[in-house]
């Protein structure tokens, strides 16, 4: 699974410390019954894993009222980047020259502020939300800015096949977002770039406001959102998990699971566990040294739909991969794409690691725990009604 750089850049000073050693998969036998949710699904490679756990998170309330639906990820994702690259048109127009040098010293002195813009580029497409904590109101607030579609009207899938979707986009305006009159026209004219984003994305996604048939209604991406789903954003909001307010903030989750509500989280993936986690189908530091982890591969977001008594059961995005919903490795594997989050993991992440410069006499210095209590553990969305 990718996972967004710009989450790694974000939360690479932060590592979470895992104080329960998972054992035993069968613990998870005590899972009690999960919120109404749909099958999980394979993101692909690309950072789409928030807007999956969104869907997730609507295609379940929609099952509370007799609605089996699949929603499109792909749809907001594609907004998501879209807005993104909307909002670096001033950026990219104050470093871009009106026409592009054609001599060899010209090209020279000018390829690293050609490469300032594409790192630039990189930066917009990965804005929040950064795939984990925080980050995760974000999803929410794209929904509400351009709606939400059916994946039957907006079948675009990002697979193995079509993968390093960020480098295409980058690619495709590579040479365009470098002179100033093109950025320029980009900006006086958003709809000129959301056709040619939508070339360089590799589908066109309908407008906010486009019209469309469903079940015999019509409805727009926004309408949909607000009359057949019932979504308000409003509704929810995103809770920062820090050493200070976590033993408060579980009980919450467990109200929100207990009244039939999925809680969407976002958290971080450790280098060390990755591997070893979409094995087990477990996240806990068993692979880590002295129970801390060095290397952080990124965020990610899921859907918690259960919880076991040591812990909570997520929805992942990772295909059929881990468990089923029950925490269980049970013979049929078209049930599974859930993992288990053990609960000492969500109440301890709070562990980061230091190493002290190498010397002479310590060439090699080990990490060293070091406790913070401002540090950021997780981050959740919760109606407000549990707040």
């Amino acid at each position: 699974m990718p996972i967004s750089r710009a989450m790694m850049k974000n939360t690479i000073s932060l590592t979470l410390a895992v104080l329960c050693l998972f054992q035993n998969p069968a613990f998870a036998q005590n899972a009690g019954n999960p919120v109404p949710h749909t099958n999980p699904r394979d993101q692909g490679y690309v950072g789409f894993c928030w807007s999956y756990t969104l869907m997730g998170l609507m295609e379940g309330e929609a099952l509370k009222s007799g609605k089996t639906i699949t929603l499109s990820p792909e749809y907001v994702g594609f907004y998501h980047m879209y807005d993104g690259f909307l909002k670096g048109m001033p950026t990219f127009k104050a470093l871009a020259r009106k026409k592009l040098p054609t001599t060899g010293f010209g090209k020279k002195v000018w390829e690293p502020v050609r490469k300032m813009i594409l790192e630039q580029a990189l930066g917009f497409l990965q804005q929040t939300p950064s795939e984990g904590s925080p980050g995760m109101q974000a999803p929410f607030d794209y929904a509400a800015k351009y709606g939400i579609v059916p994946e039957s009207i907006f079948e675009t899938k990002i697979s193995k096949e079509r993968a390093n979707m960020e480098k295409r986009i980058i690619n495709y305006f590579s040479e365009k977002l470098q002179l100033k009159d093109t950025v320029a026209d980009y900006e006086a004219h958003p709809e000129k770039l959301l056709a040619e984003f939508a070339i360089a994305f590799g589908a066109t996604p309908p407008k906010p406001n486009d019209k469309f048939v469903y079940e015999g209604k019509e409805y727009t991406p926004l309408t949909f959102a607000k009359d057949y789903l019932n979504f308000d954003s409003s509704e929810y909001k995103e809770v920062i998990v820090t050493r200070s307010n976590q033993t408060s903030v579980y009980p919450k989750i467990q109200k929100s699971l207990a009244d039939g509500n999925a809680v969407p989280m976002g958290f971080i993936i450790f280098g060390d566990t990755f591997e070893k986690t979409k094995q087990t189908g477990v996240f806990d530091s068993t692979a880590c040294p002295n129970g801390t982890c060095e290397k952080i591969s990124g965020g990610h977001a899921v859907l918690i739909v259960n919880e076991v008594y040591n812990g909570v059961i997520i929805k992942n995005s990772w295909g059929q991969t881990g468990h089923d919903v029950m925490g269980q490795a049970s013979g049929d594997k078209s049930q599974y794409g859930f993992y288990t989050v053990t609960q000492s993991y969500l109440d301890n992440p709070f562990r980061l690691t230091v190493t002290d410069k190498p010397t002479d006499k310590n060439p090699n210095p080990q990490p060293k725990p070091r406790l913070s209590d401002d540090a950021q553990g997780y981050t959740i969305v919760l109606k407000k009604q549990y707040l």
